[in-house]
């Protein structure tokens, strides 16, 4: 029977994920498998107290596929603790959304190259284009400390945006910890900070990657439109939604349209 290693607990106070960007790294296509918990928060300028704040597990698999699956504790119509997962299967080459609410699932079919592209190796770098400002240990992972600073100009105004980042060469250069810091025509709007609180190495539990039988596929705007036929009060007079949901429609549809 596999045993899991469990590496240490670490309490942190933590604040929302804001993405980064993708960049391949080098080196063997197996990535070393783990399972980490995720708390994030989101902090308004001068705030002590997350505005936002949620959990959430990255599970990697050795052949470089993965699974976000975000935790929401539901209210008003919503009842229960719902765990909507975006699942990247690089074997398969698919990205698929589970989401419990409406009983849907999204799928995105991957092109050979997109499948690479997607694997968890091929989203995190230590060659990161910043500036590189020490190393550190957590969860006893050496670490690198990287910060990049990017400045999104528009015609209205100018957006500066700082990401420190704790990789772990060990891991795929995985980030344990992540700052930014959003700036709005010179002045901070809100703070995001992401910890990772536990990490189990080995493969991850198999069924953060199956896929419900009886869940139905539906597009984007299929997923909104069941949300607000479920649940009215709380869905249905969602302003600006349908447009959005129609552009993740266009991609949708061109990754079902694909032939390769």
């Amino acid at each position: 029977m596999r045993t899991k290693q469990t590496i240490g607990f670490l309490t942190v106070v933590a604040v929302g994920i804001v993405g980064g960007q993708i960049v391949l790294s080098q080196g063997s296509d197996q990535s070393r498998p783990f399972t980490a918990t995720i708390v994030e928060s989101t902090f308004l300028p001068g705030e002590e107290t997350p505005r936002v704040a949620r959990m959430k597990t990255i599970a990697v698999r050795s052949d470089g596929s993965w699974v976000e699956a975000v935790q929401t504790e539901a209210s008003g119509e919503v009842q229960g603790i719902l765990l909507r997962r975006k699942i990247t299967d690089v074997a398969n080459r698919k990205r698929v959304v589970v989401d419990p609410l409406t009983e849907s699932i999204t799928t995105y079919p991957l092109s050979h190259a997109a499948a690479q592209a997607f694997a968890i190796k091929s989203l995190h770098s230590c060659e990161a284009n910043g500036t590189r400002l020490g190393t550190d240990r957590i969860l006893g992972f050496d670490v690198d400390i990287v910060e990049v600073q990017k400045r999104y100009d528009s015609p209205a105004v100018s957006n500066t945006r700082r990401m420190k980042s704790w990789v772990a060469p060990e891991l795929d250069c995985f980030p344990l910890r992540r700052e930014i810091e959003m700036d709005v025509a010179s002045k901070p709007t809100k703070k995001a900070i992401e910890a990772v609180t536990n990490i189990s190495m080995g493969e991850p539990d198999r069924w953060l990657f199956e896929i419900p039988s009886n869940y139905k596929e539906r597009s984007p705007s299929e997923v909104l439109a069941e949300a607000g036929r479920r649940f009215p009060n709380r869905f249905g007079a969602c302003k600006g939604c349908r447009a959005g949901n129609m552009q993740h429609d266009d991609v949708y549809n061109s990754a079902n349209q694909r032939k390769d």
